[in-house]
């Protein structure tokens, strides 16, 4: 599951959760990316924060893990490129990509998507409860030859909550703890991070 991740908050908790509950998901790999190619213009807080706070979400979330390949590149990131070297390493495994109901709809922008939608799963995650036949019309249109049966939807009915929003919130002295987990909430006000835009 990629992301900026900055920081992680109870949303992407409760997508965890739900994706856990998946009988073909063994292992959830926590992905940070350095810059993606949507929000190249968006400067995370420094690479080793954003780490060291996933480090405490696999801490209480044993069943995930964190991949560096993104955050570690200093680059933007495609998925396609990602992919094809995840699956370089690791050529026996089979390979979900989460994204949200917003990159859903920008899919036929990514680069090189009829290459990944050949080779890998997309758990979509969506927020707004909107219907599966709304996204397979979307399919449908652009992908005409996909076999839809490498999407799965996920309904997930939190709350939404964005990470722009808690750093604006921490900006303005705001309290975030009912967003965050403690952990986070901790590391955020000891390490200071987000009190000046």
């Amino acid at each position: 599951m990629g992301g900026s991740f900055d920081p992680f908050h109870y949303g992407h908790l409760a997508i965890l959760h739900a994706i856990k509950k998946l009988s073909s998901i063994q292992e959830i790999q926590l992905m940070p990316t350095y810059l993606s190619p949507f929000k190249a213009h968006a400067q995370p807080v420094a690479n080793h924060h954003r780490l060291s706070m996933l480090n405490l979400v696999v801490d209480n979330e044993s069943y995930c893990t964190i991949n560096t390949m993104e955050i570690d590149k200093f680059e933007v990131s495609f998925t396609y490129e990602t992919v094809k070297a995840l699956q370089i390493l690791l050529p026996q495994d089979q390979f979900f990509w989460v994204i949200g109901s917003d990159n859903f709809w920008q899919l036929h922008l990514w680069k090189r998507i009829n290459t990944l939608l050949k080779s890998i799963y997309f758990i979509v995650i969506n927020r707004k409860e909107e219907a599966t036949k709304n996204y397979l019309d979307y399919l449908n249109e652009y992908f005409p030859y996909m076999d839809a049966n490498r999407f799965i939807f996920i309904t997930q009915s939190v709350v939404s909550i964005s990470s722009s929003s808690i750093r604006e919130k921490v900006t303005n002295r705001g309290d975030i703890s009912s967003l965050v987990p403690p952990y986070i909430l901790n590391y955020i006000q000891t390490h200071h991070l987000y009190l000046e835009r």
